[in-house]
């Protein structure tokens, strides 16, 4: 039950700023932000890739040390898919989707910051699913999901797609923190060690996999 209350508000978190936009807004709008939440899921390939292997794994074993590197390597990864794909989406968008679609770019950028600044916390929540707390999970997405929907209603109004966007950014950012926060007071785990981005993390994924090519 605490998983399902915690599935239903990131299914919400995800998809609720599609359906108030035309209330909020117009068409046009949510044709832009349409195309930008298509775009912007590429960031999330790495996350969603090494936060399945991270759940089995951990609930095995719990390591704090391996959920703060897989954190920090999957937000590297994140960070490079997200920065290809907004260059791409500079080029690109207007001669895939035509120049009227223009106006979707920065709302693209916006949602690719918020997958970004996201996946620490999302690394975080899959710590707390596997310590047995996934109740605490739900608690920073159903918070999350009040912040979104609050900052749609003031922002979509004047600022249309980039409005939606810079809410999904504050929920992600709410909810990213929020499980981060409840980590430390479990684990006592830094919560810079989530964000802070080291080069010996690139270089152990390095060593890794050509030890499995040896292997």
């Amino acid at each position: 039950m605490r998983i399902w209350v915690g599935a239903i508000s990131g299914i919400l978190l995800s998809r609720i700023d599609q359906t108030l936009i035309v209330p909020l807004s117009d068409t046009e709008q949510l044709g832009y932000y349409a195309v930008a939440v298509s775009i912007s899921e590429l960031a999330l390939v790495a996350n969603t890739s090494i936060r399945e292997v991270m759940f089995t794994n951990l609930s095995t074993q719990f390591d704090r040390h391996r959920l703060t590197v897989a954190s920090r390597v999957s937000t590297w990864a994140a960070l490079g898919v997200g920065m290809c794909t907004a260059a791409a989406c500079i080029g690109l968008l207007p001669l895939v989707f035509g120049s009227d679609f223009a106006p979707a770019i920065p709302v693209s950028l916006i949602l690719i910051i918020a997958v970004v600044v996201g996946n620490p916390g999302s690394m975080a929540g899959v710590g707390l699913t596997a310590l047995g707390y996934p109740g605490r999970r739900s608690v920073s997405l159903i918070i999350a999901c009040v912040a979104n929907v609050a900052c749609l209603l003031v922002l979509v109004p004047s600022l249309g797609a980039n409005g939606a966007a810079i809410a999904t950014l504050v929920g992600n950012l709410v909810s990213s923190n929020i499980n981060i926060g409840f980590m430390w007071r479990l684990t006592a785990v830094r919560p810079l060690a989530f964000y802070e981005l080291r080069l010996r993390d690139l270089a152990l994924v390095k060593t890794q996999l050509f030890e499995r090519r040896g292997g």
